[in-house]
């Protein structure tokens, strides 16, 4: 329940508010994660996801261990709630090798916060088929999937 000065804010103040914190959340996207999502992340981790969102093109080179695979689900998740109908493909050299984004690290987000668990909505919207590949829906219109990365996929738009 929204109050404003003594009274409750009406449906068109809501839309406002909530369009003015989407769009503060589109701007300050680690600021999403951590307030909105409810996840902690490390200062690094913090500066990684911002630069994802600023730049059309970002690499990123790091050893094992620092959560490269866990970011990329996590951007992908805030990418797909912030943008109604976003659809984000994951692509690697085979399916099993991508679907593990979905299958470990969307499932760990799914699990450690609320707020995913609102936006996806039941566990049976992330699917996963090893032959196929591993796909999420948001109950937004947003999709995340999984192709490989060769000639074959070329079809596949996001």
């Amino acid at each position: 329940m929204n109050k404003i000065k003594g009274e409750y804010a009406t449906e068109e103040q809501r839309n406002e508010n909530l369009m003015t914190w989407v769009g503060f959340w589109r701007k300050n996207v680690h600021r999403f994660v951590i307030d909105y999502l409810q996840i902690n992340l490390k200062w690094f981790q913090i500066l990684i996801i911002y630069l994802i969102d600023k730049y059309p093109t970002f690499m990123w080179i790091a050893s094992r261990g620092a959560s490269k695979s866990f970011m990329l689900a996590l951007y992908s998740v805030v990418r797909c709630i912030l943008y109604p109908g976003t659809k984000v493909k994951i692509a690697s050299k085979t399916i099993p090798q991508a679907s593990v984004i979905i299958d470990e690290k969307v499932m760990e987000l799914y699990r450690m916060s609320p707020a995913v668990r609102s936006a996806i909505g039941s566990e049976n919207n992330i699917k996963n088929n090893n032959n196929k590949g591993s796909s999420v829906e948001f109950l937004n219109g947003s999709t995340i999937s999984v192709v490989t990365a060769s000639d074959s996929a070329r079809g596949n738009r996001a």
